[in-house]
C-alpha cells in the first residue's frame, strides 16, 4: 500500500467517525431541545483517539491502515464506536427520563442506517437508470485508499438531515412525549420497530455484499416496497400508542375531577366549620384573657404561668389550621390528609412554604401529591399505634419544588402503593422522584420551576 493510499485512507476514514458524531449530535440536540458542548468534544476526542489507535496497531502488525477497521477487527471497532454513543445519550443528558434517552439513542442509529441504506438503493437506482458503475465504485472498501470517497459521504447527511428537519416539526408541533405509566409497556411496543428495522438493514447489508443489490433491479424494487411497508407499520404502531396515552390521559382527568369535588366539598365544609370554631374561640380567649390578666393583677404568678402554658397547648390543634400555603389544591389535599389521619391517630406533621402559582396542571399536581401520602397512609397502618407518623414538607430551594414524605418502612410482607404516577409526572416535568428505605421510608420530588 503506497504513502498516497495510506493517508488517503485514514483522512477519509477519520472523517467518516468524525461525520457520525456530528449527526449524533445534531440529532441529541434535535431530540433534547439543548446541546451538550463538553460531551460533544469528549465525544469527538474519543472517535478520533479510536481511530488513530486502529490505525497505528493496524500499521505496525499488518503495514496496512486499514486493515484492521474494514476487515481483521471491524466487529470490534464499531462495538467500542457504538457503545461510546449510547453512552453519551445516557450521561450527557441526565436531567432527561432514562427511557426517554435510550428511545433516542436507538432512533438516533436506526435513522443513520437507514439514511445510509437509503443512499445506496438511490444510488444503485441512478446505476441502473444511467448504466453506469458509480455506486459499485464509491461504496466499495477500495474507495477509502482514493480521493473520490468523498462523494459517498453526500446522500447520507443530506438524507438524514431532511429527516431531522420534519422530526423537529413534529416535536415542536406535536409536542410529543416519549415518557409513559409504565417503561415496560413501552419497551414491549417498540420491539416491533425495531426488530423490523434491524432485519431490514442487516438484509440489505448482506445482499448490498454479495453485490445483488448493484445488478438485479427487482431486489432493489422489494428493498424499496419493504422500506415503505417498514414506515407505514412504524407509523400506525406510534399511532396506537397515542391513541393509549389519550386514553389513559382522558381516564386520570376523570379520577382527578371526581376526587378534586369531593375535596373541594370537603374542604368548603371544613373551612366553615373551623369559621364558626374561630368564632367561638375569639369569645372564650377574650374570656381566658380577663382570667389571666385578673391572675396577674392579683399576683398570682405561678397560677398565671400555668394558665398560658394550657392555653398555648390548646391553641396548637393542628386541625384548626386552615391554610398551609396559597395554593389551593395543595390546601385541599393536605386537609383530606390530615383528616384521615386523625381519624386513624395518625400524627401527620406538615411544612408548606410555597407560592399561589406552580407550574403545573392542577391534575398532575393532585396526582403528584395524593400517590406518595396514600402510599405512607398504606405504610403506618401497618405499625405499632405509638409509631404512626406521617412527616410531610412542601418547599422552594434553589428554584425547584420540593417535596418530602416521612414515614416508617413497615413489614418487608406489605406490598405499598406503587409509585408509578408521581415518577412519571416528575420526570414528565424534567424532575426526580427518588426512594429511599435505609432506616424509614422517604420519598423525594424535584422539580425545576422554570
Amino acid at each position: 500500500m503506497s504513502v498516497t493510499e495510506s493517508i488517503w485512507a485514514m483522512v477519509n476514514l477519520t472523517l467518516s467517525a468524525l461525520a457520525v458524531i456530528w449527526l449524533t449530535a445534531s440529532y441529541a440536540k434535535v431530540a433534547f431541545q439543548k446541546t451538550n458542548k463538553r460531551a460533544n468534544l469528549l465525544l469527538l476526542g474519543y472517535a478520533a483517539f479510536l481511530t488513530i489507535c486502529f490505525f497505528a496497531v493496524s500499521y505496525g502488525m499488518y503495514g496496512d491502515v486499514k486493515y484492521l477497521i474494514l476487515e481483521k477487527a471491524r466487529s470490534l471497532y464499531s462495538l467500542l464506536f457504538w457503545t461510546a454513543i449510547l453512552f453519551y445519550y445516557i450521561f450527557a443528558y441526565r436531567k432527561q427520563p432514562l427511557f426517554k434517552r435510550i428511545f433516542h439513542s436507538i432512533i438516533c442509529g436506526i435513522a443513520m442506517a437507514f439514511s445510509d441504506i437509503i443512499s445506496v438503493i438511490l444510488l444503485t437506482a441512478l446505476d441502473f437508470i444511467a448504466k453506469t458503475d458509480f455506486c459499485s465504485l464509491i461504496l466499495s472498501d477500495e474507495r477509502w485508499s482514493h480521493w473520490y470517497s468523498f462523494l459517498g459521504y453526500i446522500p447520507t447527511p443530506v438524507i438524514y438531515f431532511t429527516f431531522l428537519f420534519f422530526f423537529r416539526k413534529v416535536l415542536q408541533k406535536r409536542r410529543l412525549h416519549l415518557t409513559f405509566e409504565s417503561t415496560k409497556q413501552n419497551l414491549i411496543l417498540l420491539i416491533f420497530p425495531i426488530a423490523q428495522a434491524a432485519i431490514i438493514a442487516t438484509f440489505t447489508i448482506i445482499i448490498q455484499q454479495h453485490k445483488v443489490l448493484t445488478s438485479s433491479p427487482l431486489i432493489l424494487l422489494m428493498v424499496g416496497i419493504t422500506f415503505f411497508l417498514d414506515m407505514i407499520s412504524s407509523i400506525f404502531l406510534f399511532r396506537f400508542i397515542q391513541r393509549l396515552q389519550n386514553e389513559e390521559r382522558l381516564t386520570r382527568k376523570l379520577q382527578f375531577f371526581e376526587k378534586y369535588e369531593t375535596l373541594s366539598l370537603q374542604f368548603q365544609e371544613q373551612a366553615a366549620e373551623v369559621s364558626r370554631e374561630t368564632a367561638k374561640l375569639r369569645h372564650d380567649f377574650n374570656n381566658q384573657m380577663q382570667v389571666f390578666f385578673g391572675l396577674v393583677t392579683s399576683n398570682a404568678i405561678d397560677d398565671a404561668k400555668q394558665f398560658a402554658a394550657e392555653l398555648e397547648e390548646n391553641f396548637q390543634n393542628p386541625e384548626l389550621q386552615l391554610q398551609y400555603c396559597d395554593n389551593e389544591i395543595i390546601n385541599v389535599i393536605l386537609h383530606q390528609t390530615a383528616a384521615k389521619c386523625a381519624a386513624k391517630q395518625i400524627a401527620f406533621p406538615v411544612e408548606c412554604d410555597l407560592p399561589e402559582a406552580l407550574p403545573f396542571s392542577k391534575l398532575d399536581l393532585c396526582s403528584l401529591l395524593m400517590n406518595p401520602l396514600q402510599r405512607a397512609e398504606q405504610l403506618v397502618q401497618t405499625v405499632s399505634e405509638a409509631e404512626r407518623s406521617i412527616t410531610c414538607r412542601l418547599w422552594e430551594e434553589n428554584g425547584n419544588f420540593c417535596f418530602r414524605v416521612q414515614n416508617p418502612k413497615g413489614p418487608a410482607s406489605v406490598q405499598p402503593v406503587p409509585l408509578d404516577t408521581a415518577a412519571q409526572i416528575a420526570n414528565s416535568y424534567h424532575g426526580t422522584l427518588t426512594l429511599s428505605e435505609d432506616t424509614g421510608c422517604e420519598v423525594m420530588v424535584q422539580i425545576p420551576l422554570s
